[in-house]
């Protein structure tokens, strides 16, 4: 299993976000990409900055996690 660009963008953002005072929300998600595969998907949202920061997309993702 590999870690894919979007977890990596998102723990490094979810880390200087939080130092700059900001209280991110880290969401991983799966779909399914081809019949027997689920792919995951990881985003960051902010409620102080509510749809301006994001780290990625929900589109098409069910979240399974929220940290």
């Amino acid at each position: 299993m590999s870690m894919g660009k979007c977890l990596k963008r998102s723990l490094v953002l979810l880390h200087l976000w939080s130092r700059c005072g900001l209280t991110p929300a880290l969401h991983l998600g799966v779909r399914k990409s081809e019949p027997g595969a689920v792919e995951g998907h990881a985003w960051l949202t902010i409620e102080e900055l509510d749809s301006f920061a994001r780290a990625g997309s929900s589109t098409g993702y069910s979240q399974v996690v929220e940290l």
